[in-house]
């Protein structure tokens, strides 16, 4: 068996409510292969949400570890991404200005924001 792309060992993470220590993820495990395709589905508030912040690195005040390629998850990387539920930035902005705006300003790569927003328009042609 191939070594998992994704993994969490032992997940754990808690938030401070009001003083009490609120556990949203208690020893989580998970391998993920090459090729799989997974969902994670439950209640509101189950904590899949905070799992997800984890896994792209938006939140590294967690116990356990996160691997990813076989390599630790210790903040934000490029070969990570989420997508959130709700519209977080620029709603006055077309989702192609939008896209051009995230590709102008990424480290990874650089394109003109003409070339980026002729990229994003080609996606929602």
């Amino acid at each position: 068996m191939n070594a998992p792309i994704v993994s969490f060992n032992h997940v754990g993470k808690s938030f401070d409510v009001d003083g009490f220590e609120l556990e949203a993820i208690r020893e989580f495990n998970l391998e993920i292969a090459e090729g799989e395709f997974v969902a994670i589905v439950g209640a509101s508030g189950c904590g899949k949400s905070t799992l997800l912040r984890l896994l792209v690195g938006l939140d590294t005040q967690f116990r356990g570890q996160i691997q990813v390629d076989g390599k630790a998850v210790s903040g934000i990387g490029g070969e990570r991404g989420i997508v959130f539920q709700e519209h977080r930035l620029f709603p006055w902005l077309t989702v192609a200005q939008t896209s051009a705006w995230a590709w102008s300003t990424s480290p990874w790569t650089r394109p003109s924001v003409t070339d980026a927003s002729a990229i994003s328009s080609s996606w929602w042609a």
